[in-house]
């Protein structure tokens, strides 16, 4: 039986980045299959190093740009808090405020402003219970009728 290749897909050679030392990568493919992925430019070969030289191992392919990363959501944390403000990076607290600004506009535009006299008798009718907006808005209704 020929000797298969693993192939990784747990970093990205385009990039830079070192392969982990811990790797949970199992995928194997034959030498063959490696060959005709590296010649299409859709993986390289990973590079080893020895005490004298460095070498491509024939022995183990990295996938090109399929490094799996979780998506992330633009959102304030704490390192772009920090700095903002601790290390007083105007960029840093311009995209803040932008953030801030964005959210606002968000709330804005699913709100609706009512009245004074509709507010006045949907407290009377239904005072000490949680209101609810139903109906695209129309009617101001308690949750427990909600359904």
């Amino acid at each position: 039986m020929a000797k298969e290749v693993l192939t990784h897909t747990c970093y990205s050679i385009e990039r830079g980045e070192p392969k982990p030392k811990v790797c949970a990568c199992r995928k194997r493919v034959s030498r063959l299959v490696a060959k005709v992925m590296v010649v299409d430019g859709l993986a390289e070969y990973v590079l080893k190093y020895d005490k004298q030289s460095v070498y491509h191992s024939p022995n183990e392919i990295c996938i090109i740009e399929r490094k799996k990363s979780t998506p992330r959501a633009a959102t304030i944390e704490r390192a772009h808090i920090e700095r903002a403000y601790v290390a007083g990076d105007l960029q840093e607290q311009e995209r803040i405020k932008v953030y801030g600004e964005m959210q606002r506009e968000f709330f804005a535009s699913i709100t609706r402003l009512y009245d004074n006299d509709e507010w006045v008798v949907a407290e009377k009718k239904y005072r000490g219970r949680y209101l609810s907006i139903v109906d695209g808005g129309d009617l101001i209704r308690p949750i427990e009728e909600r359904k």
